[in-house]
């Protein structure tokens, strides 16, 4: 499908480039919007970083293949995106204060960013490709929208994954509920983890865990249980 290949720029430095790709029918700013989101979001692990893409298309999936009216037709990739980071545009995600930090350093870090400068997702260009964690981000935005475009057909590398969270919801009481985390999960941040319900009444289920540099995500998604009482899957 496509090949990495080196090559130098105007100023005689290496960078990582591809050929033999095919057109991925995607805005370039929506591209690195979801790249970026892989690589702000996985605290630094190289796993993490390789799946949030698939999850994101994933979770798109599930709502355009639900009988919610308005994920229909002209729901985009875009507006899944934006849905899974709390409806936040590019501003606020990357400078307002939430979850206890100033933004996203992450996100502005992917793109060059400093706290409350202007967004602008070509800035950084040539310096991602300096960044192995950022490289990965954009090589495997690249294999899940050419996993979109074909259909869900070929390796979906999240497993079914359609979310992520932290180990912040250990302390919260509806993911505690909706959750179950399958015993092989239960480490690291999660590993004093006890399930409210049974997986047959748990909203959602444990895919993978991946310790980080910057603590632990685990990936979920939903169960048949949460099938049932909603086509979308409780997303």
């Amino acid at each position: 499908m496509y090949r990495k290949i080196c090559a130098k720029n105007k100023n005689g430095e290496d960078f990582l480039t591809y050929n033999n790709i095919e057109p991925l029918k995607i805005k370039n700013e929506v591209f690195l919007r979801i790249a970026g989101l892989a690589y702000s979001e996985s605290g630094f692990s190289i796993d993490v970083i390789k799946r949030i893409p698939f999850i994101i298309v994933n979770h798109h999936h599930q709502l355009i293949n639900s009988k919610v009216k308005k994920y229909q037709n002209d729901w985009l990739l875009n507006n899944t995106l934006i849905k899974m980071r709390n409806k936040w545009d590019d501003q606020t995600y990357a400078h307002t204060f939430h979850y206890g930090a100033q933004g996203n350093p992450a996100f502005r870090q992917f793109l060059n960013i400093e706290l409350n400068e202007t967004i602008d997702f070509n800035k950084n260009e040539t310096g991602r490709n300096k960044n192995s964690k950022m490289k990965t981000a954009i090589e495997y935005t690249i294999k899940a929208i050419q996993y979109l475009n074909n259909g869900y057909v070929g390796i979906d590398y999240s497993n079914g994954g359609i979310g992520w969270q932290g180990a912040d919801i250990n302390d919260n009481e509806n993911w505690k509920k909706w959750l179950f985390i399958n015993t092989d999960h239960k480490k690291n941040a999660f590993k004093n983890w006890s399930n409210s319900s049974t997986l047959e009444e748990s909203t959602f289920e444990s895919v993978s865990i991946f310790k980080g540099d910057f603590g632990t995500t685990i990936i979920y998604k939903s169960t048949e249980y949460s099938f049932k009482n909603s086509t979308t899957g409780n997303l």
